[in-house]
């Protein structure tokens, strides 16, 4: 267990006026356990004590791996347990992560005696935004991996491979060196390179075909986030000219991240660019996202995001272009914010790629 983590945790919970809070999300879970999770359970969380609430199936393995946590056989009867808790911590108001909890689950939770139940989903989220030394070397060592399998990739790329094919390398790559899959592989060709997530099909590669790569590395229970489109043979006019707006609007964005700067902003440098060439209607999702235990955290870069960026935050900044019924043109890197402005964790070539 994190007791630095915990410790700020219970200052967010203070802010928020409550006494406990009963974390059941598996990325949190990890967080304020400080272990690349397997372990089924929950934690209760109280100013005097952490409890990790589980079953009989993983009760052993938790006793063995959770340390600084009592670890508390919950049985059938979680309500019970949760009563007791809460006369000897003195919890009178339980905040609960609701987006994540079953209805009945909730439902059992109500029924502990004289517990007021307050909604407090997004308190270990809004820690988990700054990554601490040893989360940024993970996710660092993620980015190389992810950058090592591209140009593997790269060098056996063929037309007439499917999508699926290439997928499926990939995500062999991943784990032959080490690394887990981080989310399913996205390549799309052709007109399915307009689909912003199209999942892998047995589609092959063709001649004049864009070609969308979206995949990610897990590393120690942190993720990449990393894609490129690439080129079978030359591409025509338009793709090209797509494609280096696409690389402009990115640097763009990239150049504008530093310490103190609002997400907003971030994506509005991109944004703003794509609108002015006439494409804003073809950009219809944010320009990027947190990343660390979960491929998709926070902060969003998006136009109404309201986090300003801090060093030691990592990003990804994924600008897009999709013409319907033509090609689609993507470029995401995963990037750290530094006092200095920002780091590029994923380095790997951004000019046009053909194959």
């Amino acid at each position: 267990m994190s007791i630095q983590r915990i410790e700020s945790l219970r200052k967010k919970m203070r802010i928020k006026g409550i006494d406990g809070l009963f974390v059941i999300h598996r990325p949190n879970l990890e967080y304020l356990l400080n272990i690349d999770f397997s372990i089924e359970g929950a934690c209760l969380i109280t100013y005097k004590d952490v409890y990790f609430l589980t079953d009989f199936c993983n009760f052993e393995e938790a006793k063995e791996k959770i340390k600084n946590a009592r670890v508390v056989f919950a049985g059938k009867k979680l309500v019970n347990l949760i009563d007791s808790i809460a006369g000897q911590d003195k919890v009178k108001k339980l905040g609960i992560e609701h987006q994540y909890l079953s209805i009945a689950r909730y439902n059992e939770i109500k029924k502990a005696g004289n517990i007021e139940i307050v909604y407090a989903g997004g308190m270990v989220e809004e820690l988990r935004m700054f990554k601490e030394r040893s989360e940024i070397e993970n996710i660092r060592k993620a980015c190389e991996l992810t950058t090592f399998v591209f140009f593997r990739i790269l060098n056996m790329l063929r037309p007439g491979m499917t999508e699926k094919e290439v997928a499926r390398r990939i995500e062999g790559f991943i784990r032959e060196n080490g690394g887990e899959i981080a989310f399913e592989t996205i390549v799309a060709s052709g007109l399915r390179s307009g689909y912003p997530h199209g999942t892998a099909s047995d589609k092959s590669l063709c001649s004049g075909d864009a070609v969308i790569i979206d995949f990610g590395v897990r590393y120690k229970g942190y993720h990449s986030d990393f894609t490129r489109t690439i080129f079978v043979g030359k591409p025509g006019p338009l793709e090209r000219k797509i494609y280096n707006l696409i690389r402009c609007a990115q640097e763009k964005a990239i150049e504008k991240i530093k310490d103190g700067i609002f997400c907003s902003a971030v994506d509005l440098a991109a944004r703003s660019y794509i609108i002015k060439k006439g494409y804003g209607k073809n950009f219809g999702h944010s320009l990027g996202h947190g990343v660390g235990k979960e491929v998709h955290e926070l902060p969003g870069l998006s136009r109404k995001s309201k986090v300003a960026m801090k060093a030691g935050m990592v990003v990804a900044v994924e600008p897009g272009i999709y013409i319907p019924g033509g090609f689609g043109v993507r470029i995401e890197d995963t990037v750290l914010v530094t006092d200095e402005g920002a780091e590029i964790l994923t380095d790997a070539p951004r000019n046009i790629i053909l194959i």
